[in-house]
């Protein structure tokens, strides 16, 4: 799965994100102006309904990117996005990946 990941950072930070219940959001396309679902699973992994979502069940889109910098800023932190592990370690700080997208957060 190769894709720009800074270009999907980039997008993703103009998505408006709500939340629609404990584990569901709601991402508002900044680009198609469609709203999609993003389920948080347990993992800690999430999952769009978008057509990338539904082709990659647990690979991250710009929706889900979305949806962990809201999260990341409720709790007080700047999310990072990166697209390889040696940029992320880079940065020393907590650091987590899925499918080829590194994060990395940092009080804000």
């Amino acid at each position: 799965m190769n894709r720009n990941t800074k270009i999907m950072s980039k997008k993703s930070c103009i998505h408006q994100v709500t939340r629609a219940g404990e584990w569901d959001f709601d991402v508002v396309s900044s680009t198609s102006g469609n709203v999609y679902n993003v389920t948080a699973l347990k993992s800690g992994q999430y999952h769009c309904n978008c057509e990338w979502g539904k082709r990659y069940y647990r690979g991250e889109c710009s929706h889900t990117i979305a949806v962990r910098q809201f999260v990341a800023n409720e709790s007080d932190r700047k999310l990072s996005v990166w697209c390889n592990p040696v940029d992320a370690k880079r940065q020393k700080r907590q650091m987590s990946a899925n499918q080829g997208v590194y994060f990395t957060s940092r009080p804000a």
